[in-house]
């Protein structure tokens, strides 16, 4: 419960709006409900048995979920197989307990079978309202998000990018593609907030929280990678000077002259040295292994999201397989629809 407060409170104002108002269309929904439901059994003169039994269904809620906790508990078992003891016991055991004590309260109370399972059921049904509600709702709240993240966008003064551009090599890849590796810092007194990038696919905001293969940083330090064969991406950076105050720069990035060069990586017995940092989200560790399917292991949740890869890899050991034996490095940068990679295999057998 509380995890769920939190949530809320930690939610956008957009979100948040959104769940007040669901809150309050749904309660207006509820109490309809309810009085059109009270009234008809006012009028079978039920109305103190209904309102017995209706108070009674949260006490029953209650306890199914409490039959359905202790059953998956009692069996004790883990893994993937829980799912299906869950599934099963909220399809059996939840509607036996719930719709059984409704029927038990209900007789007691002078109400027949239907009416009973009725008043069950109208409470699940209530129930549903608000998370239905929700979830009508919720492009509405994405839509509106998105207006109050603009609005706040638009009052972070302009000013030109403190960003210069430190190094910029050219690379050829082992799959003939060519790509730019060009490296942007900032004075000391920077503190990068966010980057949002623009393509000819359009505009991705805050693309190092979200992961990017093109694009990470190492501090406040900016490290681009990116396809020579297509327009280099423009930047909108957010960030903030020593006394915290907020900027926005556009920066459209000017094309860096520099030869071509191959993407030598050096490789040791427990790590291997890339010739530049690489956003994490495209390196891969790859143990080919003969006549079975190779075993990956993406670099992707090794670190914070939108960090760079550092720059030497260590190489870790699996039992028989021992060390891995190939790199790969996704290189469609620019959100192609198929994905293309680099591969860069150890040199020699592999490592065990």
């Amino acid at each position: 419960m509380n995890g769920l407060l939190d949530s809320i409170q930690n939610a956008p104002p957009a979100y948040q709006i959104i769940y007040a108002v669901s809150g309050l269309i749904a309660l207006v929904v509820i109490v309809f409900m309810a009085g059109m439901e009270g009234r008809h059994f006012r009028q079978l003169q039920l109305g103190s048995a209904w309102l017995k039994l209706r108070i009674a269904s949260l006490l029953i809620l209650a306890a199914a979920i409490a039959a359905i906790l202790g059953t998956i508990s009692a069996i004790g078992i883990s893994g993937m197989e829980i799912l299906a003891i869950a599934y099963l016991a909220l399809l059996t055991v939840g509607p036996l307990i719930y719709f059984g004590l409704h029927w038990l309260f209900g007789r007691m109370l002078g109400l027949s079978r239907g009416q009973s399972a009725w008043i069950g059921f109208s409470g699940l049904l209530m129930l549903g309202i608000v998370p239905a509600i929700g979830q009508i709702l919720m492009p509405y709240g994405r839509d509106l998000k998105q207006i109050l993240d603009e609005r706040a966008d638009n009052a972070i003064p302009v000013v030109p990018s403190p960003y210069k551009q430190h190094d910029a090599r050219r690379f050829i890849l082992p799959n003939e593609a060519e790509v730019w590796a060009i490296h942007y810092q900032a004075p000391v007194s920077v503190t990068l907030v966010r980057i949002d990038m623009e393509t000819s696919y359009g505009r991705a905001k805050n693309v190092e929280s979200h992961g990017s293969a093109s694009l990470c940083h190492q501090g406040n330090d900016v490290h681009l990678f990116w396809p020579v064969d297509r327009p280099l991406p423009a930047l909108h950076l957010f960030w903030k000077d020593a006394a915290g105050k907020a900027f926005q720069s556009p920066w459209q990035i000017a094309n860096a002259g520099s030869s071509a060069e191959k993407f030598g990586i050096r490789w040791t017995e427990e790590s291997l040295q890339l010739p530049v940092l690489l956003p994490r989200e495209g390196v891969s560790l790859i143990w080919e292994r003969p006549d079975r399917p190779p075993i990956f292991d993406s670099l992707r949740d090794s670190g914070p999201s939108g960090a760079c890869a550092p720059q030497t890899i260590q190489l870790p050991k699996r039992g028989e397989v021992g060390r891995p034996n190939l790199l790969r490095l996704r290189t469609d940068h620019a959100q192609t629809k198929t994905s293309s990679w680099a591969d860069f295999r150890r040199p020699g057998p592999p490592s065990n």
